[in-house]
C-alpha cells in the first residue's frame, strides 16, 4: 500500500555486499520511514523461506559524519532519506562488540525475535536481508519492479530494471 516492492533474499555475503548487489539490481536494502512499515517487514521475513528473526536494513552508521558519536550518531538510510523513525531495542544501538570492530549496520534484532532493532558489524555470518525497490522510470504510478514480475515490462538482463528504462524509450 505504499507503493513499493520488497523481497527477503538469503545470500551469503556481508551488509556491504548485500548492498552492492540490492543495487544492482533496481533496488536497496529496505528503509523504513514508519511503525506501520517496520512491522510490515517484521511479518514478511516471518513468512519468507528464509525464516529469520536476523535480518539486513539498509542503514549503516557514518563514521565520517559531523553528527557522529558512539553509539547513537551518525547513522543514515542507503537512500539519504531522513534517518527519522527508529524502532531500536532497549540499549540499542550500543556498539556490543567495541569501536575496534564497530556495530555499524542495521538489522532487526536476533536474540529476542520481535520487531526491533540492532547494530550489528558487517559479518558474514548473517545472510538474510530485505530489498526494496521503489523505483519508477517511466513515471506511470506503478513500481517499476512489479510491473516485471507482472510481466507488463520486458527486463531481459533480469538487472530489476525495465529495458525500456535503460534504453531512454
Amino acid at each position: 500500500g505504499n507503493g513499493h516492492w520488497y523481497a527477503v533474499r538469503n545470500d551469503s555475503g556481508t551488509w556491504l555486499e548485500a548492498r552492492v548487489f540490492t543495487e544492482s539490481q533496481g533496488g536497496h536494502l529496505a528503509t523504513v520511514a514508519s511503525n506501520a512499515e517496520n512491522m510490515y517487514l517484521w511479518s514478511q521475513l516471518q513468512v519468507s523461506p528464509y525464516y529469520s528473526c536476523f535480518a539486513m536494513l539498509g542503514a549503516y552508521q557514518d563514521r565520517q559524519a559531523s553528527d557522529y558519536s558512539e553509539p547513537s550518531g551518525g547513522w543514515r538510510w542507503v537512500t539519504g532519506e531522513p534517518f527519522s523513525f527508529t524502532a531500536w531495542f532497549a540499549g540499542e544501538p550500543n556498539n556490543g562488540f567495541g569501536s575496534q570492530i564497530g556495530e555499524d549496520y542495521l538489522t532487526f534484532r536476533p536474540f529476542d525475535c520481535n520487531a526491533q532493532w540492532n547494530d550489528f558489524t558487517n559479518d558474514s555470518s548473517n545472510n538474510t536481508y530485505i530489498v526494496e525497490w521503489d523505483s519508477d522510470c517511466n513515471a506511470d504510478g506503478i513500481v517499476d519492479y512489479g510491473q516485471i514480475l507482472a510481466g507488463e515490462l520486458v527486463d531481459t538482463n533480469t538487472n530489476g530494471i525495465p529495458d525500456c528504462c535503460e534504453q531512454g524509450t
